[in-house]
């Protein structure tokens, strides 16, 4: 009788090993939740990394332009707490390369808990090379995620291809169609207003005495149906302020640029005298900065 009972003790235990085995062989598994999102950057040289909170955290060229910025969210299943290795490659194509991923997880030893699934949030850098890439809208960045386990647990691994994304605008230009001119004012202190209309429209002072006067006209061109903001920074020098500056565009916060991608903005501004500093002289230069970026 005690040898039956230990050959029945050695069956069943070789019967729980077995089911243990089958437990802990299984296939794993990797699905998308969110897909990775650059946002918007202009097809500039450079470099952005995107983080593990949905947000750009470095940009040193000053490329990214804003857009919906999302960290790539992936489900790894498999075994009831087994652990893993997760190798994250990228591509180079067509002047998009992404690389570098960072993960919120150790990559090299990632544990899938008692349920036998871990969430993997992913974050990566994406360079732009702007002699081989071009604006366009979704542009697909590939990425493959491979996924295999670690010792204690067997199945099939996973080799998993997708894309994460990016819109690429082109690069803003501005043009000066027509020089902005004040025309011919007196050497005396005061201040007057180029309109819109190539007219001086107030001269309390009296200082202003003709010549050929224009409301400067810039076009700016870019992304066709993008908006960007305009803003205009004057300054003073030997004694002429230029400032106060007004528009054609009712918010130069955001100016269309229509479907044709390009939006021709009129500027007028206020010129000051102060007859102490300033001289006698023609075609003296008022220096302004128009800053435009996209929104």
């Amino acid at each position: 009788m005690r040898t039956v009972c230990l050959k029945q003790l050695l069956l069943v235990l070789a019967l729980s090993a077995g089911l243990c085995d089958l437990a802990r062989a299984q296939a794993i598994g990797v699905s998308e939740s969110t897909v990775l999102d650059f946002g918007t950057v202009v097809d500039s040289s450079g470099m952005v990394r995107l983080g593990l909170s949905d947000s750009i955290t470095s940009d040193s060229s000053g490329i990214h332009v804003g857009g919906s910025v999302l960290s790539g969210v992936y489900v790894i299943t498999g075994g009831a707490n087994c652990t893993v290795k997760v190798t994250i490659t990228g591509s180079n194509v067509s002047g998009l390369q992404i690389d570098n991923f960072k993960a919120d997880g150790n990559l090299n030893s990632f544990g899938l808990g008692a349920g036998g699934s871990a969430t993997l949030v992913v974050g990566a850098d994406l360079t732009v090379d702007d002699s081989a890439a071009s604006p366009g809208q979704d542009q697909a960045l590939a990425l493959t995620i491979a996924v295999s386990y670690k010792s204690g647990c067997s199945g099939t691994p996973a080799n998993s291809n997708f894309n994460g994304r990016v819109d690429v605008y082109s690069v803003i230009s501005l043009c000066e169609d027509t020089e902005l001119d004040f025309g011919l004012v007196a050497l005396e202190n005061g201040t007057i207003t180029l309109g819109l209309s190539d007219s001086i429209t107030s001269d309390v002072n009296g200082i202003s005495y003709g010549g050929t006067i224009a409301s400067g006209i810039y076009t700016v061109t870019g992304e066709a149906n993008a908006t960007v903001s305009m803003s205009l920074t004057g300054s003073t020098s030997s004694g002429l302020t230029i400032g106060t500056f007004t528009s054609s565009e009712a918010d130069l916060g955001t100016v269309s640029l229509g479907a044709g991608g390009s939006k021709g903005v009129t500027l007028g501004a206020d010129l000051t005298v102060a007859s102490a500093t300033a001289a006698p002289g023609a075609d003296q230069t008022l220096n302004f900065i128009v800053t435009v970026n996209y929104n």
